[in-house]
């Protein structure tokens, strides 16, 4: 998977599949992580800078989810949801 997302990307942003393909996970490491919050979930941090922007990601996804929900009319249908995150929507 990570090859066929790095082809993609290449074909849309040479540098920063450059980038991604020459940075090992080590240093990686050094810059991204995950914290707890005061509710137990985790929040994603990049150089000590909040990804999420808010306190409550779960909470957040819970919230578009069941928004999006509404506007399905059959349940055949999908919704589809981008972002960056650890993935609690799909928790949820």
């Amino acid at each position: 998977m990570y090859n066929k997302n790095l082809k993609s990307l290449e074909k849309v942003n040479k540098k920063l599949a450059h980038k991604v393909k020459n940075t090992s996970l080590e240093e990686a490491a050094k810059h991204v992580g995950a914290i707890k919050s005061e509710k137990s979930e985790y929040l994603l941090i990049c150089d000590n800078n909040y990804v999420d922007d808010t306190p409550s990601p779960l909470e957040a996804a819970k919230s578009i989810y069941e928004e999006q929900i509404k506007s399905a009319q059959t349940m055949h249908d999908f919704i589809v949801i981008f972002g960056l995150g650890i993935g609690n929507l799909l928790d949820y």
